[in-house]
């Protein structure tokens, strides 16, 4: 079976809006993790770092 990576994308977004920022922080990297993709890369690198200046949207 191949590691669907969208899942962990999308167990941050809601793991974030639950304020739970150690868990979404988890979940982006694990989405980092799977993706090749240029694009997604920089936009969950760029929701990680938001979770770490206390950024929830």
């Amino acid at each position: 079976m191949t590691p669907y990576d969208h899942l962990p994308a999308v167990r941050a977004g809601l793991l974030r809006r639950l304020e739970r920022p150690d868990d979404a922080a988890a979940a982006y990297r694990e989405a980092l993790a799977l993706t090749a993709n240029d694009v997604e890369r920089a936009f969950l690198a760029e929701r990680l770092a938001d979770l770490h200046q206390g950024d929830v949207r």
